[in-house]
């Protein structure tokens, strides 16, 4: 289990963690160097005040919920300034919300900056070990760890991306056919939150399989206000987790408020009653990673799901280190993948008490000896947080790749008329 940081060793990474914004927003505006410099000492000195307020509030929350009172009054002078503080982190999601285009061969143009031109260095030293020789360098650590099952069910998110209920369903994409055997059960579309999954069944694994889809690239502004994470906290009442879970509410609220959960309930429900003893895997890529959380824990809980195995590509944090221990202890197998220098794992940050789930398994792009694309994967460490992985990638763990984040295990995680 990871270690949390002293109280200074907390404010000196806010600081740090101010300079790094300053200077991303600072050369995408092409500030001159003297005022990037000031500008980043003036937000350091912001966000510190702002971490001193947020240790205040919380003080402030727990006195009243000991004394069982409710403040109607204006937000205190800690409130303000707490709330003035988090636009030094606005900056970075403001940089990142316009809208993507699809990737093409080269360096992705979002995250050429200086931050990520200081971590190439590190990059190029983790991949050194590289066989020329061996498409995949295998070196899992791990010897549960199956990479065809993996790479599976990349194809089954990659499908997800087509959003088109009625090709799905028929399963006569391009892409469904890397996958023939499987058998849909049921097809959601949520058009209102723009949410997309589906539901089947694997005969050759007896496995139940539910899917989630991530952002579609044209709706990052909706996926980064989704992000604004320090307003919404929510405790997550799940039967027989512990009192002190707590995820992150716009993923919670898509999950229950849309008809994600209802359907996709449903729908697991129908192919449990018809496959007695099956299991079930989860499937999700961005913010359907998160979705596949919820739908991981709640199967079991309300279904009597005996096997769940989950897969995630490029998850965001979903909740507290309470809430990785309780689903760590809840499914058979947790795969995290992330990928070079995606920018979605690094949200919401640990400095606002966020904790992954393990176990991290981070892949790098590597060529092999007749110059052909390939993987260097690495499985990491059981805290969900290894500093040897994805965030040792950029500086602070704050990569800002979108490249990286539309394609995994060598799969399309994003729409391609062709192939849909």
């Amino acid at each position: 289990m990871a270690r949390r940081p002293a109280a200074g060793s907390a404010q000196a990474v806010v600081v740090a963690f101010v300079i790094c914004v300053a200077t991303l927003a600072a050369r995408g505006a092409r500030v001159p160097p003297d005022a990037a410099v000031l500008r980043s000492a003036q937000l350091a000195q912001t966000l510190t005040q702002t971490h001193q307020s947020q240790q205040a509030l919380r003080a402030e929350a727990q006195q009243q919920a000991q004394t069982q009172q409710v403040s109607d009054s204006a937000p205190s002078q800690h409130g303000q300034v707490f709330a003035a503080g988090m636009a030094a982190y606005d900056a970075l999601l403001e940089r990142l919300s316009v809208p993507q285009e699809l990737p093409v061969a080269g360096h992705d143009p979002v995250s050429e900056t200086l931050v990520d031109r200081v971590s190439h260095a590190r990059a190029r030293a983790a991949r050194a070990h590289a066989s020329a020789g061996v498409p995949c360098v295998r070196d899992y650590g791990e010897d549960d760890f199956d990479m065809d099952e993996s790479e599976m069910y990349a194809k089954l998110v990659s499908v997800a991306y087509c959003s088109n209920s009625s090709v799905i369903q028929a399963w006569n994409c391009t892409r469904c056919r890397r996958v023939p055997t499987f058998e849909v059960e049921a097809v959601v579309f949520d058009e209102v939150w723009s949410l997309v999954a589906y539901a089947g069944y694997l005969p050759n694994r007896n496995t139940m399989v539910a899917v989630f889809r991530g952002t579609d690239n044209h709706q990052w502004s909706n996926w980064l206000e989704n992000l604004r994470f320090w307003r919404h906290n929510k405790m997550w009442n799940l039967p027989g987790a512990p009192s002190d879970v707590m995820v992150h509410a716009g993923f919670l609220n898509m999950w229950g408020q849309s008809s994600m959960r209802a359907n996709m309930t449903a729908a697991l429900g129908a192919l449990a009653a018809r496959y007695p003893g099956a299991g079930l895997a989860v499937a999700g890529h961005s913010m359907g990673a998160a979705l596949a959380h919820f739908c991981a824990l709640e199967a079991k809980a309300q279904l009597g799901v005996q096997r769940v195995r989950s897969f995630t590509y490029g998850s965001p944090r979903v909740g507290n280190l309470a809430f990785a221990s309780f689903f760590e202890s809840q499914v058979d197998v947790s795969w995290r993948f992330t990928h070079e220098k995606d920018v979605v794992p690094s949200l919401p940050p640990t400095l606002f008490g966020y904790h992954h789930t393990a176990r991290e398994v981070w892949t790098l792009d590597v060529q092999s000896w007749d110059g052909q694309p390939a993987l260097d994967v690495r499985v990491c460490d059981a805290s969900g947080e290894d500093l040897a992985c994805h965030n040792s990638a950029c500086m602070l763990g704050l990569c800002t790749s979108v490249m990286d984040h539309l394609h995994y295990l060598q799969m399309e995680m994003y729409r391609k008329a062709e192939q849909c």
